[in-house]
């Protein structure tokens, strides 16, 4: 599997590293290198570049590394560089694979992206996966079919069954997003990931799973969530 590659960074230096780095990696490709982030954020929302992962530098102007990555989330996956090591500890608040200090030794490179290889990887098809609860510790396991929509609670993650039953689980709503089958779940704001197949009706901003059921869908995720709509509608 190639992983298509894109640099964002402003420091030359930096960037032709990158470049050179990237072309040494057989699983790897270079789609570009965009030095303005603005350019390469239009680039990517308008869909005319498409990469699995983006080496995002945090230091960048007038937007700053952290301020694309929140807007990258459902487009790529992000290894943060940075000159300043005490930036590195914001890297996984945003969901990011890795930082890579600078100037990047190649060996820093590579593990990142084993790292992101692992996850671009297909996973085997699945109708459950197994979490802990909060309370008690008890390993359950959780059908994909049973859940209505999944809710962020803080540091924790409120999984909503049909049934009017719920799992509370000490995760984040990220983290058990990279569990779940993306043709099945979508995101439809900060807090809310719904299961398609029990999405009723959409009325505006509101997102219908049962009578007594209604999410408010964010206006940055509805362009997705109608997406993900798409391969059910006719």
């Amino acid at each position: 599997m190639n992983m298509k590659c894109l640099i964002i960074d402003d420091d030359p230096h930096c960037a032709l590293l990158l470049e050179q780095y990237i072309e040494t990696a057989a699983e790897a490709e270079l789609l570009a290198t965009i030095h303005d982030p603005l350019q390469a954020m239009e680039q990517i929302t308008a869909k005319r570049i498409h990469p699995d992962i983006v080496f995002l530098d945090m230091e960048l102007s007038p937007v700053n590394g952290t301020e694309i990555a929140q807007q990258l989330q459902n487009h790529a996956l992000v290894i943060f560089t940075t000159s300043r090591p005490q930036l590195s500890t914001g890297a996984y608040r945003y969901n990011a694979v890795d930082y890579l200090l600078k100037p990047v030794r190649y060996e820093h490179f590579s593990e990142a992206l084993k790292k992101a290889g692992r996850l671009l990887r297909p996973k085997p098809r699945s109708t459950h996966f197994f979490a802990r609860e909060s309370m008690g510790g008890k390993l359950v396991k959780v059908l994909f079919d049973d859940i209505l929509y999944i809710q962020s609670a803080g540091n924790y993650a409120k999984i909503l069954l049909c049934g009017e039953r719920y799992y509370l689980m000490h995760v984040s709503l990220n983290k058990l997003k990279q569990f779940l089958p993306k043709q099945k779940f979508s995101r439809i704001h900060q807090s809310y990931i719904v299961n398609l197949d029990r999405v009723l009706a959409l009325d505006g901003n509101m997102v219908y799973l049962s009578e007594d059921i209604s999410l408010q869908m964010g206006a940055t995720y509805r362009k997705d969530f109608l997406e993900s709509l798409g391969a059910y509608m006719i």
